[in-house]
């Protein structure tokens, strides 16, 4: 980018940043959200406290929500810091982030390119998309944009050492590396996108007749070879995450998801985000997993899909290098996230699309700049894609919107997809925080109509049923949840107090017993048994547990 151009540039940067925020904005309005947020903010002890020494020390040496990502922790202290809990400036925040990885984005493409327009299309794709609302509206996807930031950083730095290569250049760009991996370890695969970029539009790779090569030009493997250091700092990422999120339960064994399931998942998920991609309706913010129900159809379409689309990339590309470039990018850095070794129960998660679909918007928008040669041609294009950017824009005002609270967002996701497990149980859970405990007694029931032995979600609808009064249904409820988690203390406690309640105080106290042996400093269980041991005359041993009470109270 000559100096020339820089004030259109900076204009065009401007434009994006307002565009960005005007699709976005409804993010003033939204809170956290039951799903994951508590755990990474609204009651998390840690991020709580703000930034602290202890809580850097944590952030760097713990392994959290099933994660570790240091600089992501840190990022939500900071907020705590500077806002308290004011969900409104959390988001406030990830948008801002947003907004500067839209921009820097166009301003990188465009000095690596030397064209702004195009650059400036793959960018307002990449600001107002809806498949990006999940990671900009959602708090606990911090990790996405920060991310994104040090993404784009390492392309900026990585320009400027592949134009005049230096040791310093070089440690530039790994730093911004590691401050991506140290915000989310998706980013294994920015090593192998550079290796794209060195293709085309940097043109690093071009060897002369007779093996070689001219000056600031390497063959593939001197490519390859000068990325080694990349490529360990992603092995050794990617080694870490796999060991904390196995360690966590997180990562699911093939006894529970086999291999052929997660392959037929992966390349439906690959052509489900492509159809979003070009038509972003019915997006949801959980997919189910389907496992081996997977419609088999549907695995046959989606393989026509991506060998259609690869086969297209390979008649087309020879003298359009940004189409092959482009669907490398999108196959390569979605294959993390895939779901070949699954992470959690979804089948896709938008938020994954986050980085991986710069690629399709870079080939599409350089595709559709090859056609504007006509002036009319030029017209009728920059027409279009005003129309495009302002409905993308539109949807995703109307998505963000959908993040307002756990009501909202579970609600959506019940209403995209069929037998939700999760969402049903989540959205039970909201509408019980709500205060409708009818609607929220319908959805717990549905979770436990498509899987009655999914964890908590008995022991939830237990508790409401109690609250209702309905204390045989609640007992009922209580004894089936023993059932799957039978070294559940406060399941034991809660039933020990049903029972309590309906007049069977011997019984109750067998359940508060079972609560002690597993957690023997539960202070509330102590409590409930010493009142029934008075109740049965034997106050030695209330008192006893009186004690015990008193010792382990907070």
């Amino acid at each position: 980018m000559n100096r020339r151009s820089q004030p259109a540039s900076l204009v065009i940067a401007l434009a994006l940043a307002l565009l960005t925020v005007a699709a976005f904005l409804p993010v003033r309005h939204n809170g956290f959200i039951l799903f994951d947020d508590p755990a990474y903010i609204a009651r998390n002890p840690h991020v709580g406290g703000g930034l602290t020494w202890t809580g850097l020390v944590w952030a760097f040496c713990g392994t959290a929500s099933d994660n570790w990502h240091p600089l992501t922790w840190v990022s939500h202290m900071l907020d705590v810091t500077l806002f308290g809990m004011n969900p409104a400036a959390h988001h406030l925040s990830s948008l801002l982030l947003h907004v500067v990885n839209a921009t820097l984005l166009f301003l990188v493409l465009a000095t690596m390119t030397g064209r702004r327009l195009p650059s400036a299309m793959v960018a307002a794709l990449f600001a107002v998309h809806p498949l990006h609302v999940e990671s900009v509206a959602w708090a606990s996807e911090r990790k996405d944009l920060l991310a994104g930031l040090f993404w784009v950083l390492t392309m900026g730095a990585y320009l400027r050492y592949a134009r005049r290569p230096g040791a310093g250049r070089y440690a530039t760009a790994m730093l911004c590396f590691v401050l991506g991996l140290l915000s989310k370890q998706m980013l294994v695969t920015l090593p192998f996108a550079l290796l794209l970029l060195d293709w085309w539009p940097l043109g690093r790779h071009t060897a002369t007749r007779g093996g070689g090569v001219r000056p600031g030009y390497r063959t593939a493997a001197r490519l390859v070879a000068e990325k080694i250091p990349l490529f360990a700092l992603s092995v050794a990422a990617g080694s870490v995450t796999f060991f904390v999120q196995r360690e966590s339960g997180a990562v699911k064994g093939l006894d529970l998801i086999p291999l052929v399931p997660r392959i037929f998942n992966a390349l439906s998920a690959y052509a489900g985000y492509l159809e979003s991609t070009f038509w972003p309706f019915g997006l949801s913010p959980l997919y189910p997993h389907m496992g081996p129900d997977l419609s088999l159809g549907v695995v046959v379409v989606s393989l026509g899909v991506l060998l259609a689309v690869s086969l297209a990339v390979r008649l087309l590309g020879r003298n359009r290098p940004w189409l092959a470039v482009g669907w490398l990018w999108y196959l390569g850095t979605l294959l993390p996230a895939i779901g070949l070794v699954q992470v959690g129960w979804q089948a896709m998660a938008d938020r994954y699309t986050y980085l991986p679909l710069i690629g399709v918007f870079l080939a599409c928008s350089w595709e559709a700049g090859e056609h504007a040669g006509a002036r009319r041609a030029r017209q009728a294009l920059a027409a279009a894609a005003l129309l495009l950017i302002a409905a993308l824009g539109a949807l995703s005002w109307r998505q963000t919107a959908v993040w307002r609270d756990s009501v909202s967002v579970f609600e959506q996701a019940v209403a995209t997809s069929r037998d939700n497990l999760l969402a049903e149980y989540y959205l039970g859970k909201a509408y019980r925080i709500a205060g409708n405990p009818d609607k929220a007694i319908f959805h717990l029931r549905e979770a436990i109509r498509i899987n009655s032995r999914y964890p908590g979600i008995n022991a939830e609808l237990a508790e409401l049923l109690f609250e209702r009064g309905d204390l045989d249904g609640a007992i009922r409820t209580y004894e089936r949840s023993l059932q799957l988690e039978p070294e559940s203390a406060p399941a034991h406690n809660n039933l020990g107090y049903a029972l309590q309640q309906r007049g069977e105080p011997e019984l109750a106290l067998r359940h508060y017993e079972a609560a002690l042996r597993i957690n023997p400093r539960y202070a509330l269980a102590h409590a409930n048994a010493a009142a029934v041991l008075a109740r049965l005359g034997r106050d030695s041993e209330a008192e006893e547990h009186r004690r015990f009470q008193f010792l382990t109270s907070p």
